[in-house]
This record gives structure tokens, sequence and C-alpha cells, in this order.
């Protein structure tokens, strides 16, 4: 899964007599086929979709923080920085692993630091339940 093999995975990968297909991300250099997706792009086509809408306080809430995490929260940081919107206490993240109360005690330090935020980009759905479940709590609106 990914693209963030270590040399000695990947020399055992290109090794192997069958075919090798990396899954959930593309990049430069696929040991033979990948399927997935640019984390950078999509949390920028993300970011654009919410500007779209009309949002500019946009949080990021982020867990584990693995390479695929990071790329996303690249993404958004290009996005915002590009639209002169990025403020780093917009940005929440944790090295823990990620669940749904995780998301919803992350939302809370977000709030807590930004409570103006109209929208919120989430690493991944179990963070993002756990925002819908703490807005819940809050009855905060989500449309």
């Amino acid at each position: 899964t990914g693209i963030d093999q270590t040399a000695e995975s990947r020399a055992m990968l290109e090794a192997a007599d069958c075919p090798i297909v990396q899954i959930m991300e593309v990049g430069p250099n696929p040991v033979d086929m990948m399927i997935g997706f640019s984390h950078y792009d999509a949390a920028r086509a993300a970011v654009a979709h919410l500007f779209a809408q009309g949002h500019r306080k946009i949080g990021f809430v982020g867990a584990r923080m693995d390479p695929r995490v990071q790329r996303r929260l690249d993404g958004y940081v290009s996005a915002m920085k590009e639209a002169g919107l990025f403020e780093q206490r917009l940005v929440v993240t944790t090295a823990t692993p990620t669940s749904v109360t995780l998301g919803g005690t992350l939302f809370a330090d977000l709030l807590g630091r930004e409570p103006g935020i109209d929208a919120v980009f989430c690493a991944n759905d179990d963070l993002a339940l756990g925002v819908l479940f703490e807005c819940r709590r809050r009855e905060i609106a989500i449309p």
C-alpha cells in the first residue's frame, strides 16, 4: 500500500516473480504498476471545492501523520497559502493513531483555537465522523 516502501522492501518487491501493484497512491517510480491518486492533488481539489462553496476559514484535522496524511496536509497548506488564507492555528494534528473519538477531540481543539472556522478538511473518514459527532453534540449545523 502506498509508495513509501523501505529500500529493503522495494528490493524484495522488485525481485518477486509476480506482478506488483502498489495501491492507494501514485508516484513517479512504481515497482511495477500503481492504482491510486495523488493525496497532495486530492487535498488541493478538496480545498478548492470548499473555496467554491464560499468557505475561507478552513481547518485541517489530521492524525497518525504517515506519509499519505502528510501529503494531504501539504496539499491543504499549498491551497490555503496560494489563496492567502493559511493560518497555522487552523491546523490540528497528532501522531496518535486515528479514531472516531480522536476526530471529535481534535475538532474541539480546533474550535478552541479558532471558533470562527467555517469548514474542516479531515485527513480520513474516521476523523471526519468524529467531527460530525462533535458538531452534533455542539448543535453545529452541517450542510
